[in-house]
């Protein structure tokens, strides 16, 4: 399979034939990022169901994420090393190399996701720099994330496709 990567004014513009291949080029991302600055690694995206992934709505949804991100890690004393971000098929993209605990990061990022109101929409993944994984929400003390419809977990839901696309698309 094959993409189109382009650079224009410090962001990474991309093109992927298809969404598993723009996931299996995140986790890339995040692993590169990792080795090149071995530091804990925000990863951040949005929780947007369908194929449709990229739009200008979407884009602004992102943004205001990632000035509360920064806001809140500026709050904390969490010093940020590097940052890149990426526009692609897949929706866009934050990653973040910061000087934090991964733990204690995680449930920074989770209480975000939990209140903000915009929060339930962003994905905000924390990477161990020693293990290259993410952190779960459960290894903190908090529950996997609730469908959207439902109190079911997500990942059960959506890899069951217990819910028609249209009325996922209808909550967001």
């Amino acid at each position: 399979m094959r993409s189109s990567i382009r650079k224009d004014h410090g962001v990474l513009y991309q093109q992927p034939e298809n969404m598993a291949r723009a996931r299996d080029l995140r986790k890339e991302l995040q692993q590169l990022l990792i080795h090149t600055y071995p530091k804990t690694l925000i990863s951040f995206c949005l929780n947007i169901p369908g194929p449709i992934k990229s739009s200008a709505v979407y884009q602004q949804l992102h943004d205001r994420g990632a000035v509360l991100l920064k806001e809140h890690l500026q709050k904390e004393g969490i010093q940020i090393l590097h940052e890149l971000y990426r526009y692609a098929a897949s929706g866009p993209e934050a990653f973040l190399s910061v000087e934090a605990e991964p733990k204690r990061l995680k449930k920074l990022t989770v209480d975000i996701e939990e209140t903000a109101p915009l929060g339930r929409l962003w994905d905000i993944d924390v990477l161990d720099p020693e293990s290259g994984r993410g952190i779960s929400r459960e290894e903190i003390g908090f529950p996997a994330r609730s469908c959207f419809l439902c109190d079911a977990p997500a990942a059960v839901c959506a890899r069951s496709r217990a819910h028609r696309l249209e009325d996922l698309q209808s909550f967001i």
